[in-house]
């Protein structure tokens, strides 16, 4: 985490991460990413701003859970799909493929659903103890 950390921008947008616990969680990812050699299709967007982060991370996540929980062994990173596309990673064997693209709608969506778009939770920082 310390590596990502240098120089990243989000380092003053938020309190990332906000508990050890989650630190935890987070390096035990980026291991994950690191044991793949795919460190570098993924530092430089887990250097940008606090939302491309959280995106890159919630990729990250969706692969480990599907490999190390599911096994469901990543096959191919970033492969194309339809009309120019690209997925985050194909998982299976080479009988059964599944085409895997991650969709996250922010912490701001998940608010705003639940508690309306008036809600005080969004004058407070996203990571509050």
């Amino acid at each position: 985490m310390y590596r990502i950390s240098q120089e990243a921008d989000w380092i003053s947008e938020d309190e990332f991460p906000a508990a050890p616990e989650w630190a935890d969680v987070h390096e035990e990812w980026l291991r994950f990413v690191d044991s793949k050699e795919q460190t570098a299709r993924f530092a430089s967007r887990l250097r940008k701003s606090a939302y491309q982060r959280d995106r890159t991370f919630s990729e990250i996540a969706v692969g480990y859970f599907l490999e190390t929980k599911c096994s469901l062994p990543i096959i191919e990173w970033e492969p194309h799909g339809e009309a120019q596309t690209r997925a985050e990673f194909i998982v299976g064997s080479s009988e059964e493929r599944v085409f895997i693209e991650v969709k996250t709608g922010g912490w701001q969506k998940d608010i705003k659903e639940a508690e309306g778009r008036n809600s005080p939770r969004f004058v407070q920082p996203k990571y509050s103890r």
